[in-house]
């Protein structure tokens, strides 16, 4: 299945490129290679935030170890859908919409990017977004597609969490671990987990997938 899938993304007109569950890329098309400028051959079995450098729609790192979609692709769930900037060598930065569909199982499995630009319809919606926001006194809010409900009735828990655990819960977010986000927020690995946990008592959500999900269907990624 995994071999068919990937023979029929060859010759996609979508972008398409995959990697294994250390983040070792073992695929990518000729569209993927053509619009972000990177050589397939020179790409293949790198670890694919060596070289791709993707923001999230908020500005943070999207590619890097241990990435968001990763983690949920190895506890099992399915990585939301992103909107990535993608910054590339000597080029303009491009706009991806990217689904992360995984084949195979839970010992082994390839996670797929499946992405199609975007970048015009970003930068006409952001003239379109900054001129509403003039005309409305800065009272417009640009809509987010749709969360299921239970996650959105999560979602609105967020504003109950405290600052040190928002910040905890964004960098779980970026699929730091708690020694790193200890690291970043200079507090020990054993207040990070007393956070986490309060975090998911608040949220009603029981792993960092779910938390998450929530996160997402909050404030798109």
């Amino acid at each position: 299945m995994v071999a068919s899938t990937l023979d029929r993304l060859e010759g996609s007109s979508d972008l398409a490129w995959a990697v294994d569950q250390e983040q070792r890329v073992c695929f990518m098309n000729r569209s993927c290679e053509q619009c972000l400028g990177i050589e397939v051959h020179g790409a293949l079995g790198q670890q694919c935030f060596s070289f791709f450098k993707c923001l999230t729609s908020r500005g943070k790192v999207q590619c890097r170890r241990d990435c968001a979609p990763i983690v949920c692709a190895r506890a099992g769930a399915g990585p939301a859908m992103s909107l990535m900037r993608v910054r590339r060598p000597q080029l303009p930065e491009r706009w991806l919409r990217c689904a992360f569909p995984v084949l195979g199982g839970e010992s082994s499995f390839v996670m797929l990017h499946v992405a199609c630009e975007v970048t015009a319809q970003v930068e006409a919606w952001s003239l379109l977004s900054n001129y509403a926001s003039q005309v409305t006194g800065g009272k417009y809010r640009s809509p987010v597609a749709p969360a299921p409900p239970q996650t959105l009735l999560a979602a609105s828990s967020l504003r109950t969490l405290s600052v040190k655990e928002a910040e905890v819960l964004e960098c779980i977010g970026d699929g730091l671990s708690s020694k790193r986000i200890g690291q970043q927020l200079s507090l020990s690995e054993h207040t990070v987990r007393n956070h986490t946990k309060r975090i998911f008592s608040k949220l009603g959500v029981h792993s960092r997938v779910e938390a998450i999900m929530v996160l997402n269907a909050a404030a798109p990624r």
